[in-house]
């Protein structure tokens, strides 16, 4: 399980002050408050404000109508450290991210749609573990928004295909003894693929709600969690915590790439 209170050492060698020092002239800001600023982003929210520039380099709140709010001269600055270094991620394409999100006016939230959350989680189905990716979003309500699944994937014990072997199925002129025989097929569990269109994938959500509610299915634990947004126009990017003793740490994109349509329907779990 993710240790969500995991902070970055209070002590720093005095090499890696000094390296960042630089940087840290160049940001306008006081080295110091900008080692402060590529610590560990420990909280979704904070990330979000960090992208958005909704907070200062010393961690303290900007709000709306403060001078630097929302300022691209200070977004330009954040953004970049809000990418995992050891990713892989091209410079010019975290530079084109970075510059279309600026100069577009864009903004992340976590009530703006086209955010998922990927739980992975393991359940034990009548003593047999089983690891799950459950697909949550946040609902708006009257007064509220809630996190709810919206899909769940790798139900492996209880959604196995089978091949249609051809053994057994329901006989072309079935319709003329108006069915009867159905009584057969309902009786072979172990079969029931081969009565079913060759297509059929059983939905997993539909599958764990039914479970639990026959208490055949008991939730273990939370092995990681991960994010999908799409919420910036042509691009998608993965979120997911790093923590390591590092200033390039916490919950940093690990994943980034450009997309055809602006706002896809559906996110792909990768």
């Amino acid at each position: 399980m993710m240790n969500w209170g995991r902070f970055l050492p209070l002590f720093l060698l005095p090499g890696l002050l000094s390296s960042y020092g630089l940087m840290g002239q160049n940001f306008g800001i006081d080295p110091n408050r900008e080692i402060q600023l590529q610590a560990s982003t420990k909280q979704i929210n904070q990330f979000f404000r960090r992208f958005n520039a909704e907070e200062a380099p010393d961690g303290q709140r900007w709000y709306e109508g403060h001078v630097d709010f929302r300022s691209p001269y200070f977004r330009r600055k954040y953004i970049p450290l809000l990418i995992d270094k050891q990713a892989g991620i091209p410079d010019s394409l975290t530079s084109a991210f970075v510059a279309e999100s600026v100069e577009n006016n864009q903004y992340l939230s976590l009530h703006a749609g086209n955010f998922l959350a990927e739980v992975q989680v393991v359940f034990a189905w009548e003593g047999r573990l089983d690891t799950v990716q459950l697909m949550l979003s946040a609902q708006e309500e009257e007064i509220w928004s809630k996190w709810v699944i919206v899909g769940v994937q790798g139900i492996s014990q209880l959604t196995v295909g089978y091949k249609d072997t051809g053994q057994v199925f329901l006989h072309p002129m079935s319709h003329e003894i108006e069915f009867m025989n159905l009584f057969r097929a309902f009786q072979d569990a172990e079969n029931l693929h081969s009565y079913v269109k060759e297509d059929f994938s059983p939905d997993g959500l539909s599958v764990l709600w039914y479970e639990i509610q026959r208490k055949r299915v008991v939730f273990k634990s939370v092995l990681g969690v991960r994010f999908h947004c799409r919420q910036i126009p042509g691009w998608y990017f993965v979120l997911q915590q790093k923590l390591r003793p590092e200033l390039n740490s916490g919950w940093l994109i690990t994943k980034l790439e450009r997309t055809r349509t602006p706002h896809p329907q559906s996110i792909r779990n990768e």
